[in-house]
């Protein structure tokens, strides 16, 4: 089978590699896309508040966070990395494939003009064949004539005629069939063979038969005036001479028919290899035209994936450095309240208040407003006086995360 032929052998190893490689990309997109789309949904899920929290937290917590943090970055940019190594891999074998498909259509192409030569040749011969037609049509005037001074010789010779011309007619069916035989399986044995080595033996064949065409010609031009000489001669041995011309022109009509068969024969031969050959170029075209759909889709949503999964981890990497820059902000306003606090005598370490802070946007603090505290009226006033103290207050990183209005807790330890 790949020594018949070995393009489509090669297409098809081609084509299977592709889907393999399509099916574990797919698997390998799929488990990261699952991935990706969990903690993207979690990113999603956690809304940046209106009013910010703030908690005590240890710049240790915050810095273990920020590893954690990193170390995620980390594993998803080798993702990353992953996918487009898969990616560029994916797109080095489309253009491998792109160049072979490049081949075949030059391939094709090549084909169809040795196709068109043949035509030509076909047509020439079939011009050649009306020539001998036209010339057989006069020979069998000039026969005809012939015939007439020589009718009672032929009514001698005629059953003699008719056996032969069975026995030839039997014999030209037989070299007919054996023909027949002979062309079929050079045909399965052209069929096998390279196109640019049939169509070279096309084109041999085809001289061949135009070298025989007019060696034919020129035995039957000899032929002619041989016979013309014998009519001469037939005046003056008349019964003779005609017996031996009949038996001549059986055998010749015998020979005739016999090469006009073959000749026919071989033609329906080419012509239906040639449509064969068209219509194996044509389910060709349409395979490649399939195969090209099926990549340029492979291709697009291989892209629109690609797509989905750059701007999932982008959200992903945009809400973890939110998160990142809300849990240094919170600690840095601890901080910064923490520095100006004094303790008030008789604080209990587990007291909390929660304040309301109003800020410009440079931090200053524009008011402070108690929601919640414990302790009396001392421990309010120390933490109210702490957060004035701070002003202006630590700005976040993130202009977004800014709000002129924030929930503050404050807690002694």
């Amino acid at each position: 089978m790949f020594a018949r032929m070995p393009l489509a052998m090669l297409a098809a190893l081609a084509l299977h590699g592709l889907l393999a490689f399509g099916v574990i990309y797919a698997a390998f997109w799929q488990d990261d896309s699952k991935a990706i789309e969990i903690s993207g949904s979690a990113a999603e899920n956690a809304p940046v508040p209106e009013h910010i929290q703030a908690e005590s937290i240890s710049r240790a917590a915050v810095d273990e966070h920020a590893q954690r943090l990193q170390q995620q970055r980390e594993q998803q940019e080798q993702r990353q990395r992953e996918l487009e190594r898969a990616r560029e891999e994916a797109e080095a074998a489309r253009r491998a494939e792109a160049a072979r498909l490049e081949q075949l259509e030059q391939l094709r192409e090549q084909l169809e003009q040795e196709a068109a030569a043949r035509a030509a040749e076909l047509e020439e011969l079939e011009r050649a064949r009306e020539a001998a037609e036209q010339a057989r049509a006069e020979r069998e005037a000039e026969l005809a004539e012939i015939e007439r001074t020589r009718k009672q010789a032929e009514r001698e010779a005629r059953e003699e005629a008719r056996r032969i011309r069975e026995e030839a007619e039997r014999q030209a069916r037989e070299e007919a069939e054996r023909v027949a035989q002979r062309i079929r399986e050079e045909a399965e044995q052209r069929a096998r063979e390279e196109a640019e080595r049939e169509a070279q033996r096309i084109r041999e064949e085809a001289e061949r038969k135009a070298r025989e065409e007019a060696e034919r010609r020129a035995r039957e031009e000899a032929e002619r005036l041989a016979r013309e000489e014998a009519e001469r001669r037939a005046r003056e041995e008349a019964e003779r001479l005609a017996r031996e011309e009949a038996e001549r022109r059986a055998r010749e009509e015998a020979e005739r028919l016999a090469r006009e068969e073959a000749e026919r024969r071989a033609r329906e031969e080419a012509e239906r290899l040639a449509r064969e050959e068209a219509e194996r170029r044509a389910r060709e075209e349409a395979e490649r035209l399939a195969r090209e759909e099926a990549e340029r889709r492979a291709r697009e949503a291989a892209e629109r994936r690609e797509q989905e999964i750059a701007e999932r981890l982008a959200a992903e990497r945009r809400q973890q450095a939110l998160q990142t820059a809300l849990e240094a902000y919170s600690a840095d306003l601890q901080n910064a309240v923490r520095n100006n606090w004094e303790r008030p005598p008789g604080t209990d370490p587990s007291w909390q208040c929660r304040v309301q802070i109003s800020q410009d946007e440079q931090g200053r603090v524009l008011d402070v407003r108690v929601l919640e505290c414990d302790g009396g009226q001392l421990f309010q006033r120390s933490v109210i006086n702490a957060v004035r103290s701070a002003s202006p207050l630590p700005t976040p990183s993130e202009q977004e995360l800014f709000r002129s209005k924030i929930n503050f807790n404050f807690r002694v330890s």
